[in-house]
């Protein structure tokens, strides 16, 4: 019977726990995912600054409802930001429009 060395142990175990290799598929889907995400914050903090305080006895804010606006952006930006690294292939010219 043939025993396993601790270097092949360990492989297999790494193979076994490693994900497999990112095709450019999954890489776009995770950048849209996480783009997803950040605009859905900048759209609660927008509204959780600037909207709610309108509709509440806390009274309205300045100073907060800038901090909201400028959190939003930044997150929209960012998210725009993880949507310029998606790989778009380049259109081809050679086929004909139908």
């Amino acid at each position: 019977m043939p025993t396993e060395t601790t270097r092949e142990r360990l492989r297999r175990v790494l193979i076994d726990a490693l994900p497999p290799t990112q095709t450019e598929k999954y890489k776009e889907d995770r950048l849209k995912a996480i783009a997803s995400v950040a605009q859905t914050l900048a759209l609660s903090v927008s509204g959780l600054g600037v909207i709610t305080p309108f509709f509440t006895a806390s009274g309205f804010n300045w100073k907060t409802a800038l901090f909201a606006l400028l959190a939003g952006t930044a997150l929209e930006s960012a998210s725009l930001l993880l949507l310029a690294y998606i790989p778009y292939p380049a259109p081809q010219e050679d086929q004909p429009h139908g």
